[in-house]
């Protein structure tokens, strides 16, 4: 059966993606493989032609005999074989690997060296020998997290990354071919990998301060301002933290039309908190619930520890805060909003959690259009968003929780983030993706 559907795919069109060959340095012979190479190149006529500047490789058997998916399997096999010889003959033996920078987890990519920059070898296209240029292509760091990246597992699995004390870092060097300088669509690239690389956790992740320090706290709204009287908010206490992104709080007051919501003192109200994402321990509910990563639950730990010193660890905030910035209830019957706290409800703790590094800030769809607008000064995303902006860079370049271990955002949302995806934080960092996108900071103060 499996053969069957092996054939069924490479019968489909005859083009390939740019894919890569992962190669782990080796310095045994390559004599061998070369001669095979040459007579399976033998059995293949391969021609090329330039399709937007890029070369394309077209190709036909040499036994006319052959059906296209026969033929199409050698050009595979042909081309994997080629790669794989050209990957051994230049064997990177004087690489130069970084050490660990500091406490993070990814050793730095851009401090390898003594790679060289281009090396050639040489194939048969439109019946010539011609000469193939591998041009460097990037560095890349990568944490090889095993089953610690690997959802559904058990309670007492989850936990295996609680304590873990190194992890496993790889890093890859990639070439890509070139022939008259310009490149192919459907060859292949070369990567090397160099394994056997760890990196320490320190602290490990269930020792990493989460305690909040009120001396970080910045005010993020003025409720005597002009701007404030508009504002849908209502007292409340806080009553339980379920995780770093929602709370339940008992209302304080009893509060009519808050944004479509009719307030009870006395009743208990979930509070979905908007502008955030925070990690998750899971997913879904009673026999559809699907457990996160020992990895990621490790990190979705630090929100709620971070969120619970505030709220239930001490009483210094939890009985007295404002429910502000109400939209009405999400679709799992939550109220999204913030919560302020402070003496004068000044702190916003979506901003400070992210001021702690303990959370990626998550940005609504429709920001750019708030932040642009006139009419909307009072809107959360016009006044709270700048801070959170502002908050969020901060934690970047002060290694503040998770990048204490991450350099780059990118990277929290590639090795934390598994279960549920955020990829809405790229309007609060500094760094753009590119110079065609906006960010918060293009629009501060003006």
């Amino acid at each position: 059966m499996k053969k069957n559907i092996k054939k069924i795919l490479y019968a489909l069109p005859i083009s390939f993606s740019t894919t890569t060959l992962l190669y782990t340095i080796s310095c045994g012979s390559s004599t061998s493989k070369e001669q095979n190479n040459d007579m399976k190149s033998k059995e293949l006529i391969l021609t090329t032609k330039l399709v937007n500047d890029l070369h394309f490789i077209e190709y036909k058997s040499s036994n006319p005999k052959d059906s296209i998916i026969k033929t199409t399997l050698k050009f595979e096999n042909y081309l994997n074989e080629y790669v794989d010889t050209v990957t051994k003959k230049h064997a990177l033996n004087n690489v130069v690997i970084p050490n660990q920078n500091g406490t993070k987890l990814l050793r730095n990519s851009k401090d390898v060296t003594g790679y060289p920059e281009s090396f050639e070898s040489q194939i048969e296209l439109d019946g010539k020998t011609k000469t193939i240029t591998w041009k460097f292509s990037s560095t890349n760091s990568k944490l090889d997290l095993g089953t610690l990246s690997k959802k559904g597992q058990d309670e007492e699995s989850q936990k295996a990354a609680l304590n873990l004390d190194k992890v496993k870092n790889y890093i890859t060097i990639t070439y890509k071919p070139y022939l008259d300088d310009k490149a192919f669509l459907n060859f292949k690239d070369i990567e090397y990998k160099f394994n056997d690389l760890e990196t320490l956790v320190n602290p490990v992740l269930s020792e990493m301060p989460t305690s909040y320090d009120k001396s970080q706290f910045k005010e993020a709204f003025d409720w005597t301002s002009e701007e404030a009287k508009s504002v849908d908010f209502f007292r409340a206490k806080v009553v339980r933290v379920k995780d770093g992104d929602t709370f339940d709080v008992v209302a304080l007051e009893n509060k009519s039309n808050v944004s479509n919501v009719e307030i009870v003192k006395d009743k208990t109200y979930t509070i979905r908190l908007a502008g955030i994402d925070t990690p998750e321990k899971a997913v879904g509910s009673g026999k559809n619930v699907v457990t996160s990563s020992p990895f990621e639950y490790a990190f979705a730990l630090m929100p709620t520890h971070f969120a619970e010193s505030l709220f239930k660890d001490s009483d210094e905030y939890k009985n007295d805060v404002y429910v502000g910035f109400v939209t009405d209830f999400d679709a799992y019957g939550r109220v999204t909003a913030d919560i302020f706290f402070g003496d004068k409800h000044q702190y916003s703790y979506n901003n400070e959690v992210v001021r702690a590094g303990f959370t990626l800030p998550y940005a609504n769809d429709a920001w750019e259009t708030a932040m642009r607008s006139e009419t909307l000064q009072n809107s959360y995303i016009k006044s709270i968003y700048p801070k959170m902006y502002e908050s969020f860079n901060e934690a970047v370049e002060n290694n503040k929780g998770f990048f204490k271990y991450f350099d780059k955002p990118l990277d929290v949302t590639k090795y934390i983030y598994n279960i549920k995806i955020n990829n809405k934080w790229h309007p609060f960092f500094k760094e753009k993706i590119d110079k065609n996108s906006k960010n918060i900071g293009d629009y501060i103060n003006k």
